[in-house]
């Protein structure tokens, strides 16, 4: 009794024992469920870097267009490798065979591959060909059969490094456009300095041509008014002619007249011989010799003073001529009382008519300088007249030029507009690129293509412009018949015909000298007459100072004070020349008084010569007035002359002006059209370059450029084994979890080893095929019960549903063999280990995310749980393929050996301990017995 009693509080305290660690974990079993699970799922994303995954890259080298090498291939691979990110994969390079053997055995979970004309692709975007543009292709592949989250991981990640790259190819693209729209912008700048200074340069032709047309005005002014001063001096010219020529008439009658004094001279000497007997009348003839002597010096002191007063020669000369008439007649009637003749008084008639023919050479002289200056004033009008055309050319090519300015100037602002609106454009298309549409950047282009055509029919009216500038200027300068050649040759004209014309007013002045030299001869040999002509000779004397003054205005007609000295100095030689006569007169008193015996001899000669010297003087007298009247109207064309002059002096100044103005219009024109030639190169040069950098593409070219740009590089996703959905990933997991549970379930309902065959007597072998045989049976109908329910129920579609039966039911007996094992041997405590195992294997089997994303301690007991390997098996069978399969199957038959083997230990077990009891209690109750 002792002893029972010692034995019952043991079991006592053993079962208090047990029951509080029951207990115990039924407290732990919601701890261990929420804490394991959270564990292995507290942040498997950022365990990615644990999952492997294989690039294959056979990208090629590609060259872009500014020559450089491109390999986006080995960036990415490097890149990818490079990257320790918890994000990404393990990657690892690979063939493309290898690769693809790894994914179908799961020892990777992705695949990327890189195709050999990725960078081409890449680069064809940026060449200038849309035909050959091509978008940039990935290839990422995945296995269903392997994991479902994993493969959407590895497409995730794909579609990132696709981003990354479309990002990069968008970049590049974005840059060489923004390069060339800088490009564009830069062009377009030089493009607008051209404009400007084409403007500028067309400004400067503008205000050259105008300034050029008013030079040309004031030239033409001038032209017309050298025209008019050219006529009037031939007018004048011709006038003077007239009078020159009258003046040589009257030289002419002068002549005649003289010729006849000299006739009645010599008659008068033929009869002096016979006046011997008047010398009572000497004495008287000798002191009017003497006073005339006296009047003679007091002609040359006049004939000296007088040179300073030569503009009155011509009326002198009448009154001269008037008095030697009157003179002649006192002669006479002196003459009449000599009793004696004079022997040197022929002499003296003789010096009389060498000056009268110098007289007479004087004139014709004046009338010859006369033709020449109306032959020069001819030449002047001519060049007068090619002035005023070659004016009237020039400032037609002017208006030329105007115009061409005009239409320049109109060019040079439609080109501004429109290089500011290509400019504009190009910069609100840079401004807003990014937030434009295809077709907005195509428009937005259009728009670039009319401002570079409006830049460009603005070039093409400037050149226009150009063009009749330059005609213009051609028409300004012309050939030798018209423009500036015939002002030029009118100026030459006029320059000949302005030395003529000074030539004959030289010539003109010097038979003036040389009339009034014969003149002074006349009177100084006149004063050597007998006593009896004194009047004659102050009539001389009258007439040589009319012809004093009509030599000074010969000079006047000459211009120059040069005539006038030489006019002088003949008059002083005149007077010397006087002087001399005067001492000859006083030794022809003397003679007069030797020779008075046949001075009263020859009287009534002298008388008859006096006579016939009285006829002479008056033609004489009438030839001066002639030549009084031709002075005059000398007088009246050298005013006309000189006013005439004086006018072609203003019109050659106005020339003079005007064609300084024309020379710095000109000279402007010039500039302006040189920075016009430069502006217009650098504008087209520019222009040039701005449509090189702006491509031109049709609608369809556009519509494929723009579908590559937009997408240049795109994401293949290729899936092994591909299931159609989630839940298809996802019911492997469930169907493996579905069995264990069921498996839980059943040995809650039903004993690990059944107690009819345990208390039968059975044998053990027996005892284990009872305990067996119940639990493979409702293995195999849950199993295949699973696989009927998702697939014709949940619609779950499965590569083989028939594999995906018989694996069910093996991985169902598998369960069912191991719980029984646990609790045949474990008993209660293998229920609770069972619980253990179920949230262990739901969190180390990989049921979700990849099992490389769990914690080291999961990922070590992974692949020795039964739930891993039932797993991998159902994902093949459901997907498709072979991976994990046969594994599958043999780790399953090895759980299920393991565990039958634990129940037939377990059985032995209990079979000994109850032959101990059976002989315990047989030995007991034979000691009772006893």
């Amino acid at each position: 009794m002792s002893s029972r009693r010692a034995k019952k509080p043991q079991l006592n305290d053993r079962f208090n024992v047990m029951k509080y660690l029951v207990l115990l974990a039924v407290i732990i079993i919601p701890s261990v469920y929420a804490g394991v699970l959270t564990w292995a799922n507290y942040d498997p994303t950022g365990r990615i870097d644990t999952v492997p995954a294989a690039i294959v890259n056979e990208d090629q080298p590609a060259q872009l267009p500014e020559g450089d090498q491109l390999n986006l291939g080995a960036d990415i691979t490097d890149e990818l490798l490079s990257n320790t990110s918890t994000s990404n994969f393990n990657w690892r390079v690979m063939e493309a065979d290898t690769a693809s053997k790894a994914l179908e055995d799961g020892e990777v979970m992705a695949v990327l591959t890189i195709p050999s004309d990725f960078s081409a692709n890449v680069v064809s975007v940026s060449d200038n060909d849309p035909a050959a543009a091509r978008k940039a292709q990935l290839y990422i592949a995945t296995n269903d059969g392997s994991n479902l989250v994993a493969g959407n991981i590895a497409n995730v990640l794909g579609t990132s490094v696709a981003d990354r790259l479309k990002e990069q190819v968008t970049d590049q693209y974005l840059q060489n456009i923004y390069a060339g729209f800088t490009t564009l912008h830069d062009s377009l700048g030089e493009a607008a300095d051209g404009a400007s200074q084409l403007t500028d340069g067309a400004t400067s032709a503008k205000d050259g041509s105008d300034e050029l047309v008013l030079g040309l005005n004031d030239l033409k002014s001038g032209a017309d008014s050298l025209a008019s001063g050219s006529n009037d001096l031939a007018t004048g010219a011709a006038s003077a002619r007239d009078g020159a020529g009258s003046l040589a008439q009257g030289a002419g009658s002068l002549a005649t007249g003289a010729n006849d004094v000299n006739t009645g001279a010599g008659a008068l000497d033929d009869g002096s011989s016979k006046v011997a007997e008047g010398a009572s009348s000497i004495n008287d003839g000798a002191g009017q010799l003497s006073e005339g002597a006296t009047s003679a010096k007091e002609g040359a002191s006049a004939l000296s003073t007088g040179a300073t007063s030569v503009n009155e020669g011509a009326s002198a000369l009448s009154t001269g001529a008037t008095s030697v008439n009157e003179g002649a007649g006192s002669l006479a009637t002196g003459l009449d009382q000599l009793n004696t003749g004079v022997s040197g008084l022929p002499a003296q008639a003789d010096a009389l008519a060498a000056g009268t023919q110098s007289l007479a050479d004087g004139a014709a002289g004046l009338a010859t300088g006369a033709q020449d200056l109306e032959e020069g004033a001819g030449q002047v009008s001519e060049g007068a007249s090619a002035l005023s055309e070659g004016s009237v050319a020039a400032l037609e090519g002017a208006q030329q030029l105007d115009a061409g300015a005009v239409a320049l100037r109109d060019g040079t602002g439609v080109l501004a507009e429109g290089a500011d609106k290509v400019s504009t454009g190009a910069q609100t298309l840079i401004d807003n690129w990014a937030l434009l549409t295809d077709e907005q950047k195509l428009a937005a282009v259009q728009e670039l293509k009319v401002g570079a055509d409006a830049v460009s029919t603005g070039a093409s009216t400037s050149h226009a412009g150009a063009s009749t500038l330059a005609e213009g200027t051609t028409a300004l300068v012309g050939d030798q018949n018209g423009g500036l050649t015939k002002l030029s040759a009118g100026a030459g004209t006029l320059a000949t015909g302005a030395s003529s014309l000074a030539t004959g007013a030289t010539t003109l002045s010097d038979g003036a000298d040389t009339l009034s030299a014969g003149a002074t001869e006349l009177k100084d040999k006149a004063a050597a007459l007998p006593e009896g002509v004194s009047t004659l000779a102050d009539a001389i004397s009258q007439a040589s100072d009319g012809a004093d003054a009509l030599a000074q205005g010969t000079e006047k007609l000459a211009g120059g004070a040069t005539g006038l000295s030489e006019g002088t100095d003949k008059l002083a030689s005149g007077a010397s020349d006087l002087a001399t006569g005067t001492g000859t007169l006083a030794t022809g008193a003397s003679d007069l008084a030797a020779g008075t015996g046949t001075l009263a001899t020859g009287a009534s000669d002298v008388s008859a010569g006096a006579t016939a010297l009285h006829d002479g003087t008056g033609k004489l007298a009438s030839g001066a007035g002639d030549l009084s009247s031709g002075a005059g109207t000398l007088a009246d064309g050298t005013s006309e002359l000189a006013s005439g002059a004086q006018t072609l002096a203003d019109g050659a100044g106005q020339l003079n002006t005007g064609a300084g103005s024309a020379v710095d219009g000109a000279s402007s024109l010039s500039l302006g059209l040189g920075d016009l030639k430069e502006g217009n190169q650098k504008l087209s040069t520019s222009l040039g370059e701005a449509v090189d950098e702006v491509p031109a593409f049709s609608t369809e070219q556009a519509q494929q450029l723009s579908n590559v740009t937009s997408n240049p590089v795109t994401l293949e996703k290729s899936r092994l084994n591909e299931v159609a959905t989630y839940g298809h990933g996802l019911a492997p997991y469930f169907m493996s979890l579905g069995m264990w549970v069921g498996a839980i379930a059943y040995f809650m309902m039903y004993p690990a080893i059944s107690r009819k065959f345990a208390r039968s007597g059975h044998s053990g072998l027996a005892t284990l095929l009872g305990a067996l045989i119940p639990v493979g049976v409702m293995g195999a109908i849950q199993g295949l019960v699973v696989a009927l329910v998702l697939h014709f129920m949940v619609d779950i579609n499965m590569a083989s549903f028939w594999g995906i039966a018989a694996f069910s039911m093996l991985t169902s007996i598998a369960f069912m063999t191991i719980n029984q094992a646990l609790i045949a041997l474990l008993d209660a405590p293998g229920r609770f280990i069972a619980l253990i195992l179920t949230v262990l294997q739901v969190g180390a089997s990989g049921g979700t995310y990849p099992i490389e994303t769990a914690p080291g301690f999961l990922r070590a007991v992974h692949p020795w749980l039964p739930l891993t390997h039932s797993l991998e098996g159902l994902r093949s069978l459901i997907a498709g393929g072979t991976l994990g399969i046969a594994s599958g199957v043999l780790w399953l038959l090895g759980w299920t050996l393991v565990a039958v083997a634990g129940t037939a230990f377990s059985i032995w077990v209990r079979h000994r301990r109850e032959e101990r009891a059976e002989v315990a209690l047989a030995a007991a109750r034979q000691a009772q017995a006893v």
